[in-house]
C-alpha cells in the first residue's frame, strides 16, 4: 500500500535548506592503505533542502529553492543541475562568502546570519533586538518587508530600538525607561512628553522644521530600555 498527495498546480513550494557537492572516490581494486591507489573520483549534487527540492520538482510541483553556494565550479554545478532537475534556481545566491566562518564575517553579514537562523525557527513570536543595525539602506528595505509579511501572517514580531522613525511604522509601541512609560499606537504614544520621558532629557525642536528634534545626546546609554 503507498500513500500520495495531491500537490496543488497553483503557486508553489519553497525550499530553504542547504546544498553541497558529495565527493566520493572509489579505487579500481582493493584499497591499500598509506599508498597510492589507482582509481575515479566522482562528484554529485547533494544536501538536504537541495535533494528535498530535487524530489518535489521530480514529481512535478512548482519548486524554489532558496540557498547559497560559493562563486566557483562547485556553485556552478549545483545549480546547473538543480536547473535540469526542474528546479526554480532564480533565488540560489552565489557568494564569495560560502564557506566563511561566522567570526570572519562583518557586523552586518553576521546581523543577517542571526536573523536568519531566528526566521528558521519558524516562531510564532520573535523577539529582534536592534534588528537594522549594520545593515545597508538595502538589507534595511528587505527586512522592513519581511517584518510586514510575517505580522501579515500573524506573526507577532517585538523589536527593541532606539530608533524613534523605525517606532513609528509598526503597529503598538512601548516606551521604557527603567519602568513602562507609555504603550498604545505611535500616533498617540510617540509625543514629545513621552519622548523626554524615554530618553531621559530634553528634546530639541529645530526651528521651523517640527517634524525634526534632536534627542538628547546620551539617549544610547539605556541600551535596551527603549
Amino acid at each position: 500500500m503507498a500513500r500520495g498527495w495531491v500537490i496543488t498546480q497553483n503557486g508553489y513550494i519553497s525550499v530553504i535548506g542547504g546544498a553541497n557537492i558529495d565527493i566520493a572516490g572509489r579505487p579500481y581494486q582493493k584499497l591499500i592503505r598509506a599508498d597510492s591507489n589507482p582509481g575515479e573520483v566522482t562528484l554529485s549534487a547533494g544536501g538536504v533542502g537541495r535533494n528535498i527540492a530535487e524530489n518535489l520538482a521530480r514529481l512535478g510541483a512548482h519548486v524554489k529553492l532558496f540557498t547559497a553556494v560559493g562563486r566557483d565550479m562547485y556553485g556552478d554545478k549545483i545549480i546547473d543541475e538543480a536547473r535540469r532537475a526542474g528546479i526554480d534556481v532564480s533565488h540560489i545566491k552565489q557568494t564569495d562568502l560560502a564557506g566563511t566562518g561566522f567570526g570572519d564575517l562583518s557586523g552586518g553579514q553576521r546581523q543577517r546570519v542571526l536573523i536568519a537562523r531566528a526566521l528558521t525557527a519558524d516562531a510564532d513570536l520573535l523577539l529582534l533586538d536592534e534588528p537594522f543595525t549594520g545593515l545597508d539602506n538595502q538589507n534595511e528595505e528587505r527586512l522592513s518587508l519581511l517584518i510586514d509579511q510575517l505580522a501579515a501572517e500573524g506573526r507577532t514580531v517585538m523589536i527593541a530600538t532606539h530608533e524613534v522613525e523605525q517606532a513609528a511604522a509598526w503597529d503598538l509601541v512601548l516606551c521604557l525607561n527603567e519602568s513602562q512609560i507609555a504603550f498604545g499606537e505611535p500616533d498617540s504614544v510617540l509625543t514629545k512628553p513621552v519622548l523626554e520621558a524615554t530618553y531621559g532629557g530634553h528634546i530639541v525642536e529645530l526651528p521651523g522644521q517640527p517634524e525634526l528634534t534632536v534627542l538628547p545626546s546620551h539617549h544610547h546609554d539605556h541600551e535596551g530600555q527603549h
